[in-house]
């Protein structure tokens, strides 16, 4: 049992006899139990593997992928992500034997590695599409499992816009001036677009090229001895 990147509109995991498709599994302790079913009646017993509830709707999605009907149950007492019995084969199923990620779901690990990948090979120039700029950050601030959010920030407003365009996000884009933390005026590009089934945001600031944009202006310090009523 192994960690397998699931992107969107990969092809499903292969299914032969006797074997189970690899899922995301950490290794964590486990509080619920995934029965798989040989059948759409659900009649037979495939196997049952114990998951995390952070790696829960990620091992589901892979067996959906599959074609593999399951069922989850609470379990009393506590497994491992990871372990459990494939019946088909025999055979015994073994999560990692150490948590990895820190104690990061293996669901959200896997997601956001499978994305920063997706956004590094268009920085290639691969199956018939232009090269488009290198980020200079990809981050994802989301800490939920749901959470599918992604930052591109790129050096210029010029790089930024070209990843919209590749990405549907042009039409909503925004450029505003502003003060940056040093005082100077910045240009602030922007566009949101769903892209692989992700909330993603491209960015790029800019030294502002026009007049200081003013800030708000400070309240006048109270007079010595006045009374506030």
């Amino acid at each position: 049992m192994t960690n397998v990147p699931q992107q969107n509109g990969s092809a499903p995991p292969t299914v032969t006899v006797g074997r189970l498709p690899d899922l995301p599994v950490c290794g964590g302790p486990a509080t619920l139990i995934v029965e798989m079913f040989a059948d759409p009646a659900r009649g037979v017993l495939r196997g049952s593997v114990s998951v995390c509830t952070g790696d829960e709707a990620y091992v589901m999605a892979a067996l959906a992928d599959a074609a593999i009907p399951a069922e989850v149950h609470a379990v009393a007492g506590i497994a491992r992500c990871g372990d459990g019995r494939d019946h088909l084969a025999d055979a015994r199923l073994t999560g990692p034997v150490i948590t990895d990620g820190a104690g990061q779901p293996a669901g959200v690990r896997i997601a956001r590695a499978a994305m920063a990948r997706e956004i590094t090979r268009r920085s290639y120039a691969i199956d018939g599409r232009p090269a488009l700029p290198a980020p200079s950050e990809i981050r994802f601030p989301g800490r939920a499992v749901n959470d599918l959010v992604a930052i591109i920030g790129l050096d210029t407003i010029e790089q930024a816009q070209a990843w919209a365009a590749a990405i549907g996000a042009a039409r909503g884009a925004s450029v505003r001036d502003t003060v940056g933390r040093t005082g100077n005026p910045e240009r602030v590009y922007c566009a949101w677009a769903l892209w692989r089934g992700w909330s993603v945001m491209v960015t790029a600031t800019e030294p502002g090229d026009g007049a200081r944009v003013p800030a708000e202006p400070a309240p006048a310090p109270m007079p010595a001895g006045a009374v506030v009523r």
